[in-house]
């Protein structure tokens, strides 16, 4: 059975008419308005790309798989260092030598990690499993209150 937390995410992403939402409830997940925006469309991007990792370019660039006009950047209409931030409120980049398994079960874990291969694409993947819980936190909705949102 889906969590409460998870009826709510999926139920934010399907509400898309090709803007992007401020929901203020993300914004104290996030610690921040970018945070917030960001976290949304990280959420968006990993639901629609069926719970799977995928790759996104910070900014334009070169590499013969970006696409004119959907880095991060433009998308969000972020400064780097805008992005740079919200990332860091969200996120950890996974490097080499990191302990993704340790990542993951930290008490407060990362709602997202990221990395980059060799090939210079940087993915992000949304810990839906935290990513959920928090949701269930700032509505303040246990398990148990699931059917006020399902009636």
């Amino acid at each position: 059975m889906p969590s409460a937390g998870q009826i709510i995410a999926e139920a934010h992403a399907l509400d898309r008419r090709g803007s992007i939402p401020y929901r203020p409830q993300y914004a104290q997940i996030a610690g921040s308005v970018t945070g917030a925006l960001l976290l949304q469309q990280i959420w968006y991007r990993w639901y629609y790309n069926k719970g799977q990792a995928f790759y996104k370019f910070k900014e334009p660039c070169a590499h013969k798989l970006y696409v004119p006009g959907d880095s991060w950047t433009e998308e969000m209409g972020f400064s780097v260092s805008e992005f740079e931030t919200a990332i860091k409120k969200i996120g950890v980049k996974v490097t080499r030598g990191t302990s993704r398994k340790a990542l993951l079960e930290q008490e407060r874990p990362p709602l997202v990690l990221y990395w980059t291969d060799a090939s210079r694409l940087t993915w992000y993947e949304l810990n839906a499993e935290a990513f959920y819980r928090a949701i269930e936190e700032v509505y303040g909705i246990a398990q148990e209150g699931l059917w006020r949102i399902t009636c």
